[in-house]
């Protein structure tokens, strides 16, 4: 029954995110229709608020943060998105020229029209680094000297120096002062845990990302994670490791990626005081009227 429940969910949202972008454009064909059948003189305030739609719908377009692609080959479909949101943007304006009197609602559409096209252009945007090309480019290859390092490292440890490689120095450090072994582990806050194991998470992903990049493993990468998960409890492992995929399932199907970009802080401040200023001077044209 559970099984039956879940994939009654999925496919539900399964549907609906196929559908988001054709109801969309449908709906902005629907308003473009009926101003095309009006002049300019007979555009009154249910003709406005009809055409204060199509600003909603783009920015609709944008779809939510926590989902941007509901399978990886869903993001090789980028360049299609910014075809559409360059599409979608221009019939927007269109229908703001026609539906344009210079009232309080044809000024609001301006504010809404921007949330709208950072609010997409974000979309593409994670889109375009989770395709599969660009995101194996974005993975920094392993420093030129790195086999020396770890191989000085394996002769040293052989010769009975307690030595550590060079790459997993920080790592190795998060581990001593957070989970030193199980009964450590047990004895400190649950603060300090998941603190230690999402420290230990963030510097392994950016080995393990190579898997999902279909970019093989080198014994480096090999060793280097074998000397921070050794000796450590079951539990901890796999919540390192669940971390890990949490991780990685935002990079690739969330718009995680935007906010951590030189301007996506900016562009989300912008998108969000858009929303509320245009929500709270709705709500007091509509008292005033």
């Amino acid at each position: 029954m559970a099984n039956i429940h879940f994939a009654m969910f999925s496919g539900v949202v399964w549907l609906a995110y196929l559908m988001a972008d054709s109801v969309a454009i449908y709906a902005l064909s629907i308003i473009t229709n009926k101003l095309t059948k009006l002049d300019s003189q007979s555009v009154d305030a249910d003709t406005q608020l009809n055409a204060f739609w199509a600003p909603f719908l783009l920015l609709h377009l944008g779809g939510p943060d926590a989902i941007t692609a509901y399978a990886l080959e869903d993001s090789e479909l980028w360049l299609r998105h910014l075809s559409a949101l360059v599409t979608q943007a221009g019939v927007t304006f269109y229908i703001f020229l026609m539906a344009w009197t210079g009232q309080k609602i044809s000024i609001l559409a301006i504010v809404v029209i921007l949330a709208g096209l950072v609010k997409y252009g974000e979309r593409v945007y994670v889109l375009w680094t989770a395709s599969s090309e660009q995101f194996r480019e974005s993975i920094p290859n392993p420093p030129p000297n790195y086999s020396k390092i770890m191989e000085q490292h394996k002769l040293m440890k052989a010769e009975g120096y307690d030595v550590i490689p060079h790459e997993v120095i920080k790592i190795r450090n998060v581990i001593e002062e957070n989970i030193v072994d199980g009964a450590n582990l047990l004895s400190q806050s649950p603060y300090k845990r998941e603190q230690g194991a999402l420290l230990v998470a963030r510097d392994l992903v950016k080995i393990f990302q190579r898997l999902f990049a279909d970019l093989l493993l080198s014994f480096e990468d090999r060793d280097t994670s074998g000397s921070v998960l050794k000796d450590k409890d079951p539990l901890t492992v796999f919540k390192i490791i669940e971390i890990e995929l949490g991780i990685m399932y935002d990079l690739l199907y969330t718009k995680a990626k935007a906010i951590h970009i030189s301007c996506g802080l900016a562009c989300r401040i912008i998108g969000l005081v858009s929303i509320s200023i245009v929500l709270v001077l709705f709500i007091l044209i509509g008292i005033t009227q």
